[in-house]
Order: structure tokens, then sequence, then C-alpha cells
């Protein structure tokens, strides 16, 4: 009975051992797998950044050779009214007719509209990308404006699987065309 309890106890403290210490591997895995995670995250974000610090470059270098008085939004859209419209200006929720021709930095055409075709989106909630969406709202009717549009307001990483590459800055040559509300 004695040898019997004995083996309890030391088993029970074996049991004991062997849950701590896996807690504490596990703990120890944790911290170890949080340390990976934080330092992946970090390698990320400056990668992040240095590809955007290296595609503003490359921007401001296209503007430049082109010279074209841009503004420069918060996001990092640059739009540029050549010829000023006299019609109304253009608000959230408007659904709007352009025509447009739509470049890489480098002049290949991806897409454009011809004479009898336009594109027509509602302003704030449609599926356009968004760097043309907010666009819009600098913009009147009857404008025409050079737009240049960094990776993240255009179609991002992927592309458009078509004609515009992955992480593609594009360049507008648009006409607002006219403008309706649509409730």
């Amino acid at each position: 009975m004695i040898i019997q309890r004995g083996y309890y106890l030391i088993s029970g403290a074996l049991l004991s051992v062997l849950i701590l210490s896996s807690c504490d591997s596990a703990s120890k895995s944790n911290a170890t797998l949080h340390l990976y995670t934080d330092s992946i995250k970090e390698v990320l974000i400056e990668t992040n950044q240095n590809l955007t610090q290296t595609e503003n470059l490359r921007i401001q270098a296209y503007i430049n050779r082109m010279k074209w008085p841009m503004e420069e939004t918060g996001s990092g859209l640059r739009y540029w009214v050549y010829q000023r419209g006299e019609g109304d200006s253009i608000n959230q929720g408007d659904v709007v007719q352009v025509s447009y021709t739509i470049s890489l930095l480098n002049g290949q055409v991806c897409y454009k509209s011809d004479s009898s075709e336009v594109q027509s989106f509602k302003v704030g909630m449609s599926d356009v990308e968004s760097g043309l969406d907010e666009a819009m709202t600098y913009l009147n009717v009857g404008d025409y404006a050079k737009l240049v549009v960094p990776p993240h307001l255009a179609h991002g990483l992927l592309g458009d699987r078509n004609k515009i590459p992955g992480n593609a800055t594009l360049v507008y040559d648009l006409t607002i065309v006219s403008k309706g509300v649509n409730d």
C-alpha cells in the first residue's frame, strides 16, 4: 500500500512537472512565434514603404519629364485640369460619363474609349478604381484632365488581369462628358 501510494505520488509529481514544463515550452514557443511574426511584420512594412517611396520617385520623374503642373492629394493621386469646363462640379452620388485614355508610365496605351463610347459610373458608390473615383470630386463637367494614379489607387499588385500589369501606375487623359443624379 505504501509502495502504491508512493507510485501515485511520484506519478503525480512527474505528471505535474511534465504539464508545467510543457506549458513553459508552449509559452516559449508562443513567445518565439510572436517575435518571429513581429519581425516579419516589420520587414513587410519596411518593404512596402520602400516600394511606395520608389514608386513616388518614378511618378515624380514622369511628371517632371512631362512638365505637368499637377496637384497631389493626401492619398497620392495627382491631377491636372488642363482645360476647364464650364459645367457643374461633381459630387458624391452623381452619375458621371467620361471619355478616357488609360496608359502606363512608359506610354503604352491600355484602354481607350472611342468617340461613341463613354464610361458611366456613380461617384462614391462604384467599382471603378478608387483614384478615378476620388479625382471626380476635384473636377467639373466639361473638364479635360490628366491623372496619375499610383498602384494602391488603381489595380494594385495584381493588375486587372488583362491589359494592366500588376503594381502599375496609370495615367488617365480624360474628359468629363456629362453628369446626372441617380436616386
